[in-house]
């Protein structure tokens, strides 16, 4: 790991980066590619994985 590159992804980031219909979800798109492409590492919890998982699989209403 490199100090000061790398970023922790919120589950509220991961949800509007993969939902089309959710707000924010060009700005986080961008923001996830901007980091990456400046070759940050990117880290997310175990926690995160379940709460994405738990709101995407389930009905939304953006």
């Amino acid at each position: 790991m490199i100090p000061g590159k790398s970023i922790f992804i919120d589950t509220n980031i991961l949800i509007y980066a993969n939902s089309v219909h959710a707000p924010f979800h060009r700005e986080a798109r961008e923001q996830l590619t901007k980091y990456s492409k400046e070759g940050y590492y990117l880290w997310i919890s175990s926690q995160v994985l379940r709460e994405f998982t738990s709101v995407m699989t389930r009905p939304q209403t953006w």
